[in-house]
């Protein structure tokens, strides 16, 4: 292993870093007054005197979090709402399928009832046209014989 793979560097968990910054300028500079002689205390203060301010440079702070980006409950979570996608397109299309089939099976035998229906309807056609040949030949026989 190389040593970039088995280091686990994580960042500190609390550092405070302050940074600094100097200046420098004379004091008192000319545009203070004075409560005392100008030359007296101007002397006495730039020797014996010094002025110092401390602040912060910025007001702000920053914050480092680590966190996983991917936990396993996400993971879990995902792979649960792919499964009932999936299952439930698979149930649908199941159902569809079937509800096609149905109707196919429903065509088909609805066109074969109807040709059967036409069929019988037809011989049951002829069987009349015959028994009233039957029966005008019959009369038209009795007709003939009481001439």
């Amino acid at each position: 292993m190389t040593k970039r793979k088995s280091c686990r560097c994580t960042h500190a968990c609390k550092q405070d870093v302050y940074t600094t910054t100097y200046s420098a300028a004379k004091w008192p500079s000319k545009s203070v007054r004075m409560e005392c002689a100008e030359k007296d205390c101007n002397s006495y203060y730039s020797e014996h005197a010094a002025m110092l301010e401390i602040y912060y440079e910025q007001m702000s702070y920053e914050v480092l979090r680590e966190s996983e980006s991917y936990s396993f409950v996400n993971l879990i979570s995902d792979i649960g709402g792919q499964m009932g996608l999936w299952l439930g397109a698979s149930v649908l299309t199941a159902i569809e399928i079937l509800i096609f089939l149905i109707s196919v099976v429903s065509i088909a035998l609805g066109t074969h009832l109807k040709y059967f229906d036409k069929a019988n309807s037809e011989k049951g056609a002829g069987k009349k046209s015959q028994e009233e040949d039957v029966n005008r030949k019959a009369s038209e026989k009795s007709m003939y014989e009481t001439e």
